[in-house]
């Protein structure tokens, strides 16, 4: 313990804990203190004003959390134009081709079209073309036949019939059946955004005095008001606006679905629900619709039972559209986004100096003038004449004395912290390095 105290009181503190900082010049000049201020306000206002302000550096992104959506299609009401140019009854084949035979669209049989029950994605398939190959069971176990119940099957006991060749056809009537869409956003989001769940501010379709919402491309190139059904709590666009906004024709072919159609095929679009707004100074937030096309066709392919012996396998193929929520564009105030922008704002002051800096030595008529109280120059330490070498060496001098006339206050103060003994043997070291330190000057001044 003695040591460690000896060792603490032979530490100069205010040496070991010394505060280092930079030496000020006031550069007394109008012209250079306009030129540091202008800038400074410059900063002050575009932090204040565009980062904070027009900017929302104030505000963060809410994600959307807990949300859902739900879609449902229904057939075209008015008359169907059953001579439309993709439909010929006359054709019959199980492959592609441009005319196949049309069928009715009969969404509500949940055969045509598959639709979701309130999920988060939402997710429909419109069916626009759809094939049937008839199957007979080839076994038997027992008295029964194996189909019914798998109980013992080790093959695949389904085999196309003698009649069911795999026959396609074209759903006709698919532009004009209408989507509508329902969706709300969690009492969770709604707290956060608006202070109240019970007093929302974040529209969805069960907002009763909501604006007409639009349904656009991610270009923003094609553009579409959606109808609104404020009873019935949802918004309703028909199957050929949303292919429209898409850009997408669906007797179009297209090379990667090899040289076939979208009808024969299918297509998925995603429709992402954007919700922006700003909850500041009371404001609500709206939403609108985003439409994408994707290279992923759509498909479903599932079975009808006919008799315990025989089924129907029904390959449905069409639009498929996923549904998404987005809250990229809905902010609330946040004090570390206010706190970041104006640190951001405080770091800028930094270019005021810079600029006013390169105005005082690289602008200012009297720039040479300026670098004389600005501006420091040691002596040339590499001399190349015996003349600099004694002018280096006379102000090394001058600077040593003076350092030396410090470190000696300094040693006087911390000795008076020492113990006794200790205090006798720093000081016998120190006199000896004194008279050590005048012997070697003497002998430098000796020399010729």
């Amino acid at each position: 313990m003695e040591r460690v105290t000896q060792w603490c009181a032979g530490i100069d503190w205010d040496d070991a804990l010394g505060y280092k900082t930079g030496q000020t010049v006031v550069i007394r000049s109008w012209r250079l203190g306009a030129v540091y201020y202008v800038v400074i306000l410059g900063i002050v206002l575009y932090t204040i004003v565009g980062i904070i302000v027009i900017d929302g550096g104030c505000l963060a992104s809410l994600p959307i959390s807990g949300g859902a959506v739900r879609s449902t299609v229904r057939e075209q009401v008015d008359e169907i134009d059953w001579s439309a140019p993709f439909c010929d009854a006359a054709v019959k084949t199980g492959t592609y081709n441009a005319t196949l035979p049309c069928v009715f669209p009969d969404y509500q049989s949940n055969t045509l079209a598959k639709m979701s029950t309130g999920v988060p994605d939402g997710g429909l398939l419109i069916g626009t073309r759809v094939s049937t190959t008839k199957q007979e069971c080839s076994g038997t176990a027992g008295n029964g036949s194996i189909c019914s119940t798998l109980v013992g099957s080790t093959f695949n006991p389904w085999r196309t019939s003698a009649d069911g060749a795999k026959r396609s056809f074209y759903i006709n009537g698919v532009g004009g059946s209408t989507i509508m869409i329902q969706h709300a956003v969690s009492r969770t989001t709604q707290q956060k955004f608006s202070g109240d769940a019970d007093a929302p501010r974040i529209q969805d379709t069960f907002s009763r005095q909501r604006p007409v919402a639009r349904i656009r491309n991610e270009q923003g190139t094609r553009e579409e008001a959606v109808t609104q059904l404020v009873e019935a709590n949802g918004d309703v666009l028909s199957v050929s606006q949303l292919l429209h906004v898409a850009g997408v024709e669906l007797d179009e072919t297209v090379e990667r679905l090899h040289g076939e159609s979208y009808r024969y095929e299918g297509l998925t679009l995603t429709i992402s629900i954007e919700y922006a707004g700003k909850n500041t100074a009371g404001r609500t937030a709206s939403y609108s619709y985003v439409v994408t096309t994707t290279a992923l066709p759509a498909k479903a392919t599932f079975t009808e039972q006919d008799s315990p012996s025989s089924r129907t396998v029904v390959d449905l193929r069409g639009v498929q559209v996923l549904f998404s929520q987005d809250g990229a564009n809905l902010f609330v105030f946040s004090w570390f986004a206010f706190l970041l922008s104006l640190l951001s704002g405080a770091a800028l002051i930094g270019v005021a100096k810079t600029v006013a800096d390169l105005f005082l030595l690289v602008v200012s008529p009297r720039r040479a003038d300026y670098k004389l109280f600005v501006q420091a120059a040691t002596p040339d330490f590499h001399p190349d004449t015996e003349y600099e070498t004694q002018q280096l060496q006379a102000l090394l001098k001058e600077k040593r004395k003076e350092r030396e006339k410090i470190m000696a206050i300094r040693r006087r103060r911390k000795s008076s912290f020492l113990p006794p003994s200790l205090h006798e043997m720093l000081s016998s070291r120190a006199s000896k390095a004194t008279a050590r330190k005048t012997e070697v000057q003497a002998e430098l001044e000796a020399e010729p």
